[in-house]
């Protein structure tokens, strides 16, 4: 006899004795696999499930952060669209400045410098007629060819008329405290019914410039 034998021998216990047919011992078997591979199956099938719902959790999750994601990357575009159009804007800005400073750049105010230029007159005299000659931005003011005359950027015509006989120098001389004024000098003097006509050719330099759009330096304002 084997040790497993021995080991297996029960000495003193109660004696038992089956009375059941096989079948229902083997029925009763069936039972306890099918309850143990039924409850197997429910396990694996919560497993299943709660793995399938872990995936979905962090796929919603991935998602949501894509998508906050993708909410700043759109906000920031709009920002730098924003930011661009103000940047061309200010941009068109400048350029209607500088093309403005341009174009007003050999301007004189002509009604102001007329006041001033009354101002210096004796009284009772007027100015009859006017003319002025200056340049323009893309045609520079023609200088004089005679040696020792000064730089001038337009030239006023203009006549003055008095009731009595001019001092032609006390006229010209009163001419010297104009802004931007070069020189002048006397074209002519003549007298109708009784009024005196002194016509004076004057020359001014860029101090007689109006500066509306820049400083007298060149700086757009």
């Amino acid at each position: 006899m084997s040790k497993k034998d021995k080991a297996a021998l029960v000495v003193g216990g109660e004696p038992r004795v089956s009375l059941l047919p096989p079948e229902i011992n083997e029925k009763k078997q069936a039972r306890l696999l099918r309850g143990r591979l039924i409850s197997a199956l429910f396990l694996v099938a919560a497993v299943t499930l709660a793995g399938i719902g872990g995936a979905a959790f962090f796929a919603l999750q991935s998602q949501a952060m894509l998508d906050e994601g993708n909410n700043e990357t759109n906000d920031i575009l709009l920002q730098q669209a924003k930011y661009s159009d103000a940047g061309r804007v200010a941009s068109a800005v400048e350029l209607a400045k500088a093309a403005r400073a341009v174009g007003s750049s050999t301007e004189i105010d002509l009604a102001d410098y007329l006041g001033r230029v009354r101002d210096t007159l004796p009284a009772g005299a007027k100015i009859a007629t006017v003319d002025l000659d200056s340049g323009s931005p893309l045609a520079p003011y023609s200088q004089a060819t005679v040696p020792l005359q000064k730089s001038r950027i337009a030239t006023f015509t203009f006549t003055v008329q008095t009731t009595s006989l001019p001092d032609v120098q006390v006229l010209l001389n009163s001419l010297v405290t104009l802004p931007g004024f070069t020189d002048a000098s006397p074209t002519s003097v003549g007298s109708s019914k009784g009024v005196y006509e002194t016509a004076i050719v004057m020359h001014v330099n860029s101090d007689a410039l109006a500066y509306r759009f820049v400083d007298a330096k060149g700086i757009i304002r």
